[in-house]
């Protein structure tokens, strides 16, 4: 007896069967993504390093201020760490590294401070401005958010951390010479030279004692210090009436 020959499937059917097999296998995937909505997190709701003590140092920093801070640090040390458990760092502000300052003018507030993160044996430096009113735009606000890694041997706890930042090694210079232009002083005026390594000072008064320009020297330096950077990375020049009638012609 003869065996009935089996039927061929065409290639146009063969092709519809895989196409119809990855179509379920798509859904398959797809759907239980689709039922929970979108995963993406905005950047104020993913995870983020927080600092213990933020709020208390600094009471009038709104949430949106706070975060912003916390997710800037985040990012530093998600730079220097594997196998990051942000649920598991203790970030703190070390005591007295915080130094803040109001330029009344801008309605804005600068502030600095070391922060430490004993879990990792990690510490960074932090720079941030913003407007004392949330409503207002003030000229810093996105342009110093910035976190450094420590030079100074006499502020690094953890010699044997090695940091990396994705800001250059001028940032520090670039970020007071900015605030510094914004400094109010009572019996003189500060501006940058043009390449913005040497202090100028400007007496508002005409007689001007040896005691009087080291005063106000040591006043620039005191205010440069405040920034949380070293008064050296300038040298100073206090101006006289004929260096200052120059620079006016």
């Amino acid at each position: 007896m003869q065996e009935k020959e089996q039927p061929k499937i065409s290639l146009a059917t063969l092709v519809f069967i895989i196409i119809q097999i990855i179509f379920v296998v798509f859904l398959a995937i797809s759907i239980p993504n689709l039922l929970k909505g979108n995963t993406t997190l905005k950047r104020e709701e993913q995870p983020k390093v927080t600092i213990n003590n933020l709020r208390t140092l600094v009471p009038n920093l709104s949430d949106e201020y706070t975060n912003d801070i916390q997710h800037s640090l985040t990012e530093i040390v998600e730079l220097n760490t594997t196998n990051l458990d942000i649920a598991n760092l203790d970030a703190t502000i070390r005591d007295n590294s915080l130094s803040s300052i109001t330029f009344d003018y801008y309605g804005s507030k600068a502030i600095n401070f070391i922060v430490d993160i004993p879990n990792l044996h990690q510490s960074y430096q932090m720079f941030y401005a913003y407007p004392i009113d949330v409503n207002l735009d003030a000229p810093y606000t996105n342009n110093y958010r910035t976190i450094l890694c420590l030079e100074d041997e006499k502020q690094i706890i953890y010699p044997d951390f090695k940091c990396h930042s994705s800001f250059s090694p001028e940032t520090r210079q670039e970020i007071v010479s900015e605030y510094l232009k914004d400094f109010e002083f009572d019996y003189f005026t500060v501006s940058l030279d043009r390449d913005n390594t040497t202090v100028m000072i400007s007496p508002i008064s005409e007689s001007l004692t040896e005691t009087a320009k080291s005063s106000y020297i040591q006043k620039t330096k005191d205010a440069i210090e405040s920034l949380g950077a070293p008064s050296n990375l300038f040298t100073y020049k206090v101006l006289t009436q004929a260096d200052m009638t120059y620079r006016l012609d």
